[in-house]
């Protein structure tokens, strides 16, 4: 699949990067925002063909949803491998009506 995002920084036009998806657009702009501070947002835009997608108070809902999504997932981990095992030591369980 071809690149079909980007990730524009308005200040300078450039191209911080392509993307196939919109999530993985935003992953790296959450990966930016570990070593610049959060008004970087501001002259960020995640964009397509038809123009600009997220920019601003859009992107910032994007951060917060694709945070709300990993808390989800760690909590439900959680729930699955109990308090006192972490969520990748859970073994594997086969699907119903399979056989090995």
């Amino acid at each position: 699949m071809s690149d079909r995002y980007w990730l524009i920084d308005e200040t300078s036009y450039n191209v911080l990067g392509t993307f196939a998806s919109r999530g993985q657009a935003v992953d790296y702009v959450a990966a930016l925002l570990s070593v610049n501070d959060e008004d970087f947002l501001d002259e960020l835009t995640i964009s397509d063909a038809a123009g600009p997608l997220l920019h601003g108070d859009s992107l910032r809902a994007a951060l917060r949803n694709r945070a709300a999504a990993r808390a989800r997932v760690a909590s439900a981990a959680r729930g699955i491998a109990g308090s006192d095992k972490p969520a990748h030591l859970i073994e594997a369980m086969a699907a119903k009506g399979r056989h090995s």
